[in-house]
């Protein structure tokens, strides 16, 4: 199991919008639709219980250095557990002058899976939609710059929805494609979302 997103020692403002994903799988738990939500427990070392399940998004931490806590525990009370650090920094800090635009991808899902369904040069692929968020508190709509990158097919197009190819090369029967998205305000602020989502070949 671990802690995808974010990174450790990643800094945020207070009240800044903060996705934290995980991800965790249990073999004894492969014929019972998997792991529930309530198995993903998130916890600060500040703030105490954060909330449930392998996504959980919140702009209320407090002020401080955080060691963040996932912590898995299976229908038989096994457990595992990553940790990582996030700063929260103080809205007079002069870095909070001018805060980051907010990223999430919602659709498809973190770990979606896709049959191809066509094929080209590079070879069979799927035809997937994308849907994110992006705002921003200095920015409009139309300042923002909202793009998507495939980590094989790298850029997919520009636009909170958008429809793009992501392929499966020859010869690869399941291929793993890590998919951003990145939005940039007029100051030249930078934010990221990222989930994985596979793309298998139909035989």
């Amino acid at each position: 199991m671990e802690i995808s997103q974010p990174e450790t020692d990643a800094e945020f403002c207070y009240g800044q919008t903060i996705i934290f994903r995980g991800s965790a799988s249990d073999q004894n738990e492969v014929f019972t639709g998997g792991l529930p939500d309530s198995a993903f427990e998130w916890r600060s070392d500040i703030d105490g219980f954060l909330g449930e399940g392998p996504e959980y998004t919140t702009n209320r931490l407090s002020v401080g250095r955080h060691t963040i806590t996932l912590k898995v525990t299976d229908r038989q009370c096994l457990f595992s557990q990553d940790v990582i650090l996030v700063n929260i920094l103080s809205e007079t800090d002069p870095r909070c002058s001018d805060l980051a635009p907010y990223a999430r991808i919602v659709s498809p899902e973190d770990g979606a899976g896709f049959y191809s369904d066509g094929e080209d040069e590079k070879g069979e692929y799927a035809t997937v939609t994308f849907e994110g968020i992006a705002t921003d508190r200095e920015d409009d709509d139309i300042t923002l710059c909202v793009e998507w990158y495939s980590d094989i097919d790298g850029f997919l197009g520009s636009g909170r929805s958008i429809i793009a190819k992501l392929h499966a090369p020859i010869g690869a029967a399941t291929t793993t494609h890590k998919i951003t998205l990145r939005v940039t305000d007029s100051a030249g602020n930078v934010t990221e979302d990222t989930i994985q989502v596979y793309v298998e070949q139909l035989i």
